[in-house]
């Protein structure tokens, strides 16, 4: 079967057949089993499919699934520990702006989105061992240089596009694996670096990574044969003006997703708030904590409702709760807001791909449109930290929550238009 030329194609991987199948914590949900399964040359049909659900080895590829997302996604939504450090004068010793410092975690997320964009038609071509040795040498590798580097263009190269590429490989766009990951690394790094420094701190957090890729590495095994060429990034699907609504929505959303992950810790420093006792790197903690359950519960309902009915006004939430950081001055206010933030926000990232097979009639479709889903998600992502870093340095952190408020209320009216012209 053939596909149009603005749909781009990898070959397969004959030798391939004996790679490792990991239990992907992203929820295609009811809507993806209406694939055809008939069978076609080269194609495994519903038969030839060995059960995936019995016995202990599911069991072990969701230990595994885990270990991925908290050496990939775990580092990404801790960014506001190495903000905060970066922004005192720590480890980077030439002058560099807030908005410049913000660049190490938007590209480093970028790439991490952009490598779950491709590695879904990867995978299923059968090149997933490969790309878990050299994601996993890249993640611990970075991590190792960035403990070494003194100079921004040094945090670039090691933070952001050596750790952030082997992030992409690994990552495997499992975005709704439970967010537990998220809250190990802040407190870890926050206790670390006034005892050993933060070099020695950053080189723990490698040692941690590489022991948490061992498990993926070592036993996990392929249950499906490489399959067919497929469409790994489907631009032509953009013309479809539903689903590039919904596109344009994530573009809008995510330009404001990261700043309270961001700037969090960075602000309630800066702002002297009155933690009662309580470190602010909690707070931290405490969002990623809360987004466990956000990634999680909304999946759940998205299949009795309809997952746009449940996105939208979890993003319309999400965006008056940044609103509300505003007036904020107690500790107590804040970690209520973190708590409902992490929550809220959570459905950003892990209800997408339902949404999407939910106007997705062809679902030979669905990857290559997750994939461009992916792409959104990760240029907003590159723009929007940089962005707020630079309204921070000129005009203060309220503008900057303004900014990240409306970019998020922007997705969830775009969103809500979308709903409406479906319904």
């Amino acid at each position: 079967m053939s596909h149009s030329s603005d749909s781009v194609h990898l070959p397969n991987n004959p030798l391939a057949k004996d790679e490792m199948d990991l239990c992907l914590g992203t929820s295609i949900s009811r809507y993806a089993v209406q694939e055809s399964t008939e069978s076609r040359q080269g194609t495994p049909t519903e038969k030839s499919i060995p059960p995936s659900d019995i016995g202990v080895m599911p069991w072990i590829q969701i230990a595994g699934a885990f270990c991925l997302m908290f050496t990939s996604w775990g580092i990404v939504v801790s960014y506001g520990t190495f903000q905060q450090y970066y922004t005192s004068g720590g480890g980077i010793v030439d002058e560099a702006s807030s908005s410049t410092i913000a660049w190490i975690v938007s590209l480093q997320a970028f790439l991490l989105m952009f490598g779950a964009a491709l590695t879904g038609t990867l995978y299923d071509a059968g090149y997933f061992r490969t790309m878990m040795y050299c994601g996993s040498f890249l993640m611990v590798f970075g991590l190792m240089m960035t403990s070494l580097a003194n100079k921004y263009w040094q945090f670039i190269l090691a933070q952001s596009l050596c750790t952030g590429s082997g992030m992409g490989l690994v990552a495997l766009g499992a975005l709704a694996t439970p967010g537990t990951w998220g809250i190990i690394f802040p407190i870890a790094l926050r206790h670390l670096i006034p005892m050993i420094g933060f070099g020695w701190a950053v080189r723990v957090m490698g040692f941690i990574v590489l022991f948490m890729l061992m498990l993926p590495l070592s036993i996990s095994k392929q249950r499906l044969p490489a399959n067919k060429r497929r469409i790994l990034i489907d631009f032509k699907s953009l013309g479809q003006i539903e689903f590039g609504l919904y596109c344009l929505s994530i573009f809008l959303a995510f330009l404001g997703f990261f700043t309270f992950y961001t700037f969090i810790e960075s602000w309630a420093i800066a702002t002297q708030l009155n933690t009662d006792g309580v470190a602010p790197y909690y707070i931290l903690t405490i969002t990623n904590a809360s987004s466990s359950f956000g990634r999680i519960l909304p999946n759940y309902t998205a299949d009795k409702i309809g997952p746009l009915n449940i996105q939208v006004p979890a993003t319309l939430i999400a965006g008056v709760l940044v609103f509300t950081w505003i007036p904020a001055q107690s500790m107590g206010s804040v970690m209520a807001i973190a708590i409902l933030y992490g929550f809220f926000s959570g459905s950003l990232v892990s209800v997408p791909p339902t949404a999407i097979a939910s106007m997705t009639a062809n679902m030979n479709e669905l990857g290559g449109r997750i994939g461009m889903c992916f792409l959104a998600m990760a240029f907003g992502s590159l723009i929007g930290s940089p962005v707020t870093g630079a309204i921070v340095q000129s005009v203060g952190y309220d503008n900057a929550r303004i900014y990240a408020g409306i970019m998020l209320l922007a997705g969830a009216t775009t969103m809500a238009v979308l709903s409406i012209r479906i319904q």
